[in-house]
């Protein structure tokens, strides 16, 4: 284990970020290397993925600045370097550069040229309390508790409000590739979204060809993400896959950091081949989506594939707790703003209904 400059073990790396992001209150006060005292107003948001390990800090400064940005922990200050930091753009809003004990350089060079101050950790801080929460935790506070359901069922609704009328223009320009493209854009990984779409983009209106077997749909989306792993791969292909308009390579970059094997993206498109099986079995993304509302199954069946389905061994390419993601944030607006455009109330009311009843999401992170 590496030692501080006092000579005692430094912790554990987890151990401080989950020190830094419990510092609340008038007491989260660091001090610079240089002797400066930082008070940390809020200590970011947690990023899971590559780059700073929080995102969004807000610290003021003895002079009374208020600066805003990500910051980076470690156990000592040449951690920065030795992980190449110092060589990575992601990290060129970091404005502090947090380790555990004193030693090393009294600033922290960035790749863009800037320079950062480090600061120590207070030792009392490294053994943290639980995390106060977040700012917005408290704003239930004052209200009745059989008062706060309907309260978020109420900005729930409205959450619902908005994304279909924001859904409205896009309903009046090619409805059956913007809704798959807002598909695919949920299964990839926050920091692979992107890909995913372009993946759409390039593969086209498969779902307007005529009918294909499943693994040669597969083929074709693995092909236009520029993936090919054979763990993952269909079992068997009955037919030589169509040439893709496979997008240039340089358009489909892939961020595995972080990424759990089943999460995998040639694993999701495997599973988003079944479903561009089931919009060219039912008239088009639009079109099946539409019939969906009188099947007895809900929206989360309806986009939910299994290993089995997929041809995969395995958990299922997308799960329950996707599929819900699409049909929450994808699949209930469309509706509902197809039923408003058409002055159907009657249906409108009856997409807000399954709305309600639909079960709550896997737990999210604050974003903003």
């Amino acid at each position: 284990m590496k030692a501080n400059a006092a000579g005692s073990p430094a912790p554990p790396e987890a151990a401080l970020q989950a020190a830094w992001a419990a510092l609340r209150g008038p007491n989260a006060v660091v001090t610079t290397a240089e002797g400066e005292r930082l008070a940390i107003l809020f200590p970011g948001l947690s990023n899971p993925g590559a780059g700073p390990d929080f995102h969004g800090a807000v610290i003021a400064t003895e002079r009374g600045r208020v600066v805003r940005g990500d910051v980076e922990v470690h156990r000592t200050e040449a951690d920065w370097r030795e992980h190449r930091h110092h060589q990575d753009s992601r990290y060129d809003a970091v404005i502090l550069h947090v380790v555990s004990g004193p030693g090393g350089a009294s600033v922290t060079e960035l790749p863009g040229g800037r320079r950062v101050p480090v600061a120590c950790l207070p030792a009392q801080a490294q053994q943290p309390e639980p995390a106060g929460g977040h700012p917005c935790t408290g704003c239930g506070h004052g209200l009745e508790p059989q008062a706060l359901p309907l309260r978020l069922g109420e900005l729930g609704r409205r959450r619902l409000r908005i994304k279909a009328r924001r859904g409205q223009p896009k309903l009046e320009r090619n409805p059956d590739q913007q809704l798959a493209l807002a598909c695919l854009d949920l299964p990839g990984t926050p920091h692979n979204r992107a890909a995913m779409r372009r993946v759409c983009l390039a593969v086209g209106p498969g779902w307007q060809a005529e009918a294909v077997a499943l693994p040669v749909q597969q083929e074709r989306l693995l092909a236009a993400a520029g993936l090919s792993h054979a763990k993952f791969a269909p079992r068997s292909v009955s037919a030589p896959p169509a040439e893709p308009k496979r997008a240039p390579d340089n358009l489909v970059h892939w961020d595995m950091s972080g990424c759990r094997p089943a999460a995998h993206p040639a694993r999701r498109l495997l599973g988003a081949a079944v479903w561009y099986q089931r919009w060219a079995e039912g008239g088009g993304p639009a079109q099946w989506l539409l019939s969906q509302l009188a099947e007895p199954r809900t929206l989360i069946d309806a986009f939910t594939v299994t290993g089995e389905q997929a041809g995969v061994s395995g958990p299922a390419p997308v799960g329950s707790a996707r599929a819900a993601a699409v049909a929450v944030n994808v699949a209930y607006p469309f509706l509902l703003a197809h039923a408003e455009r058409g002055g159907d109330e009657l249906w409108a009311g009856a997409i807000r209904q399954a709305w309600d009843t639909t079960r709550a999401l896997e737990p999210d992170g604050v974003v903003r």
